[in-house]
């Protein structure tokens, strides 16, 4: 899933910076510390997970900075795609539109899949204020993660729109194979002023597939977005918007009918102003959601925000984390954290927005088993704008350890508001990994036949591919797992995972010995029991083998698999 992080703009278009919080700092282990190139970047003031955008097996990050601290100073923008395995620059973006000073270039950014099916992952980058038609009539451009190439165009329609506000991956909302993206323009006023509107496009060639408007003056519809997954079963990918006045809203995939609504007691709250898909937390096999909100208001220092963690089937509340203090915004940014502290439950990310700029910005890790705090980070320097972006990035340089981006737009330390993003990494993987045990025995091939995987053990990526090699070509066989172990003779092999065993489908080893199957934990074989976070299972592929004669059968090694979250 593609994660987005939507515009605050300059300084006009930030409802405040900063403010205090009477928090301890908590030590955290920095991957990397990435900072602007000059005076007003602040680069970070956009943050997301890019995918993997040079296809060297890692996922990869996008920053955006848009250069406009200093009103009478401001430069177009730009966008920086890093490595996730070493920090390098892959790209640099900068404005593909007219490039005028103060358009906002990388507002806000995101990875969008592979949309020209070359292998590579594409990204996303808005630029609200872009003036193509009409003074802040906004824009989105889509560009090629391999060479940076311009993939698409989205202008916003009419002065004020501030298309590119938001803009998010969307999953593949047609289901026509290809990865589609979404752009918010919450400045739109078809319904009355500032009402907003968010528009689907086809990743294949940019042809509008489908809008969603606010219905009221000051709803601002479209101000956060993310890819959400199939909620409603119907095999389509669905969207998750954000407003300032009617909360979040699950929009289908299919036409952006309305799937669910999450509202807040007050609109005054916000409730919408940060919104993330964090996929089955329930076990329903329905994605579910984060909201945040920072419960502004105007001359006084407002509420101290809130985060919700929402059963997407239901409506109901999970989980509740609220900020420390008066006027700290928290829940300016939300999403999940991996399993920091090593629980085997996946954990989450709020950050502020303080009020004052005399206090400093926060990060909380709260657990997803109890809604504990874990862990507050800080900036080093006290910045106020520290927490303002955030990001998940998953294990993005393969040490077991899932890293996420925390942004501090107007760190200071090196330039003025040069801006600063660092990655930071939880406890690490300690559920551990898949390894093989139990011996094989040789099949009508000479050699015994192995079992092995790729992709990764985590429950939410739910990426897992069991292999078999060595296999009598041209046979049938079944991929099976349990909850134990064995080693009893069958066949003319060894059983190795103990009964009860839950079947795959029927699977047909190909000429050269070998076969394959995804394992979607959300499509178990009935009677199975749910696969959870923390759990080991343990699989084996039985196979025919009529050659070898005696019970013309046989089975690989076998496979222990924890999962992760």
């Amino acid at each position: 899933m593609f994660r987005i992080n939507y515009s605050r703009g300059g300084p006009s278009w930030l409802l405040g910076l900063a403010v205090a919080c009477a928090t301890t700092a908590t030590a955290q282990t920095s991957l990397y510390t990435f900072n602007g190139a000059g005076i007003n970047d602040r680069l970070g003031v956009a943050v997301a997970a890019a995918g993997d955008v040079n296809g060297d097996s890692y996922p990869d990050l996008i920053v955006g900075a848009t250069e406009d601290f200093n009103i009478f100073a401001m430069q177009p923008g730009y966008a920086r795609v890093y490595s996730g395995l070493d920090g390098s620059v892959l790209l640099d973006l900068n404005s593909a539109g007219s490039g005028a000073s103060g358009e906002l270039f990388g507002a806000a950014v995101d990875g969008v899949g592979d949309v020209d099916s070359d292998g590579f992952g594409d990204v996303i980058v808005g630029v609200p204020r872009d003036g193509s038609n009409g003074n802040s009539s906004g824009a989105a451009y889509v560009f090629s993660g391999q060479n940076g190439q311009l993939l698409h165009t989205i202008l916003g329609v009419s002065t004020g729109y501030r298309a590119g506000a938001a803009v998010s991956g969307a999953g593949d909302a047609n289901n026509d194979g290809i990865p589609d993206f979404a752009v918010g323009m919450p400045g739109a006023s078809v319904n009355g002023a500032n009402s907003g509107l968010v528009r689907v496009y086809s990743g294949i060639s940019g042809v509008l597939l489908f809008e969603v408007l606010g219905q009221a003056i000051g709803e601002r519809l479209g101000v956060s977005l993310d890819a959400l997954g199939d909620v409603d079963g119907n095999g389509f990918d669905d969207i998750l918007v954000g407003s300032y006045a009617a909360g979040a809203q699950i929009l289908s995939g299919v036409d952006g009918s309305l799937i669910r609504s999450f509202t807040a007691s007050s609109t005054s709250d916000y409730l919408g102003i940060a919104v993330r898909g964090i996929g089955d937390v329930t076990g329903d096999s329905v994605p579910d959601v984060i909201v945040g909100a920072i419960q502004p208001t105007v001359f006084l220092p407002g509420g101290s925000g809130y985060a919700l963690v929402l059963d997407s089937a239901t409506g109901a509340e999970i989980h509740r984390f609220d900020g420390v203090s008066a006027g700290d915004r928290f829940g300016v940014d939300v999403d999940i954290a991996g399993d920091y502290n090593g629980d085997g439950q996946m954990d989450y990310l709020v950050g502020s927005e303080p009020s004052s700029t005399s206090s400093a910005g926060y990060v909380q890790v709260l657990s997803g088993s109890d809604g504990a705090l874990i862990a507050t980070l800080v900036s080093p320097s006290s910045s106020s704008t520290y927490g303002l972006a955030l990001a998940y990035l998953g294990d993005i340089n393969g040490d077991g350890t899932e890293e996420f981006a925390v942004s501090d737009p107007q760190e200071s330390s090196l330039m003025l508001a040069a801006g600063r993003l660092t990655v930071e990494s939880g406890v690490g993987n300690t559920c551990g990994s898949p390894s093989n045990y139990c011996t094989a025995l040789p099949n009508s091939t000479g050699f015994p036949a192995s079992i092995s995987f790729l992709g990764s053990n985590s429950k939410f990526s739910n990426d897992l591919f069991l292999i078999s090699t060595g296999l009598p070509p041209n046979q049938l066989g079944i991929f099976y797992y349990g909850a134990g172990m064995d080693s009893v003779p069958l066949g003319n092999g060894l059983r190795c995972v103990a009964n009860p065993g839950y079947r795959m489908p029927v699977t047909h080893i190909g000429a050269s010995g070998t076969t394959a199957w995804m394992f979607d934990n959300n499509a178990l074989p009935n009677p199975s029991p749910p696969i959870t976070s923390g759990s080991t299972w343990y699989f084996q592929f039985w196979y025919r083998d009529p050659l070898a004669g005696g019970a013309s059968m046989n089975f690989s090694d076998a496979l222990k698999i924890p999962f992760c979250p």
